[in-house]
């Protein structure tokens, strides 16, 4: 795993030095908590741990829109509501259609039942 995020961890380990003072901190800091990685190690590990953390928390939020779309029945509300509108059109006289007002965001088109 490590050999396959090298190129994109060495980029990290850059910024990481230049963020947070350095290696000579770090190191101290390693070996205060008893750790016996070496700081390029280290920042290798926060690197692809970020990276991780980065694709599951994209992968959840996507998870969670199909949820919440699903559970709404977006699809279905979406047809019923593009029938609705064009049943108001139709009522409308031949020549109004162009200048018909426009709904504010989050009206409701009256359906006609």
């Amino acid at each position: 795993m490590e050999n396959l995020f090298r190129p994109v961890a060495t980029r990290g380990l850059g910024l990481l030095e230049r963020l947070t003072g350095g290696a000579e901190r770090l190191e101290r800091r390693l070996r205060l908590a008893g750790r016996r990685t070496s700081t390029d190690s280290f920042r290798i590990e926060q690197v692809v741990f970020g990276a991780v953390g980065l694709v599951l928390g994209i992968a959840l939020a996507v998870a969670a829109i199909v949820a919440a779309g699903r559970e709404r029945g977006t699809g279905a509300v979406h047809r019923r509501s593009r029938r609705a509108a064009g049943r108001a059109l139709a009522r409308l006289p031949a020549g109004s259609r162009d200048q018909a007002p426009r709904l504010p965001h989050g009206a409701r088109v009256p359906d006609g039942r």
